[in-house]
């Protein structure tokens, strides 16, 4: 398989399921029954992401510039992990790209699959902190 295909397998799988029918990045329903509807626990686990990601996304961004393939599959799938209860945003798609290409021993195009990450990211914090900041998640999310 070529990288072009990698990509375009991992970018094409999850295309239109990124759970945001409100307008948000947060899948609120997956990220209910990752913790069985424990509000509580979620306010945990945002709290947590949003006290590494910065960390984990300084080694994806070094890993890129050092052009080291595997330490970028490696932090990237430690990034990819902590937003796994967000449900498929599209950062989390755009990191699993990130992890497939440093899996393929690869950091061609790295750069542009980072920007888009930090795209995501840059949409995503802010709902996650509007979560801390109310402590409350949108209706639909609450119902499911």
């Amino acid at each position: 398989q070529t990288m072009a295909d990698l990509l375009g397998e991992t970018h094409g799988q999850s295309e239109n399921t990124s759970g945001d029918s409100g307008g948000g990045v947060v899948d609120w329903s997956a990220a209910m029954q990752a913790v069985q509807h424990d509000q509580q626990l979620l306010r945990i686990i945002v709290e947590a992401f949003l006290e590494e990601y910065p960390q984990l996304l300084k080694r994806v961004r070094s890993d890129i510039t050092a052009q080291s393939p595997s330490d970028l599959a490696a932090a990237s799938h430690a990034l990819k992990g902590s937003m796994r209860n967000f449900g498929d945003t599209p950062a989390f798609r755009e990191t699993f790209r990130l992890e497939t290409l440093g899996r393929a021993d690869s950091t061609k195009g790295a750069e542009r699959v980072l920007a888009v990450v930090e795209n995501g990211l840059d949409r995503l914090v802010p709902e996650l902190q509007q979560f801390l900041g109310t402590g409350r998640i949108p209706e639909q999310a609450a119902a499911t």
